[in-house]
């Protein structure tokens, strides 16, 4: 058996990403899932095509609301859930029930701490 080592969690941006592929009776399979089996704790992967312009809207604005830049205003560390951070930022898409809708989150609901 291939012993894996630990994988980073993943932002996979690119069109159908996410998808997984049914191949008969066998269980679905897709990159996403490569991701968690290597260890990554969540991947954020797009489900379908999406536009490029509004992807990248909605991307930027997640990035943001994970990675703040700075330390909260009571000097304690601050943490994000990617899977919330996701939801909160899906309305800045022109189209966010087509674009805002396709990115979601495998994995466990894990915590990004910033320092």
């Amino acid at each position: 058996m291939r012993k894996f080592s630990s994988c980073p969690s993943s932002l996979l941006w690119g069109c159908s990403s996410g998808k997984l592929k049914v191949r008969g009776v066998h269980d679905a399979l897709g990159t996403a899932l490569y991701y968690l089996v290597a260890g990554a704790p969540f991947v954020v992967a797009n489900l379908w095509d999406v536009a490029d312009k509004d992807i990248d809207k909605l991307c930027m604005a997640h990035m943001q609301r994970l990675f703040p830049g700075a330390k909260s205003t009571s000097g304690e560390d601050s943490a994000v859930s990617a899977a919330a951070a996701l939801a909160l930022c899906r309305d800045v898409c022109r189209m966010p029930h087509a674009v805002g809708a396709a990115p979601v989150v495998y994995g466990i609901p894990a915590l990004l701490s910033v320092k």
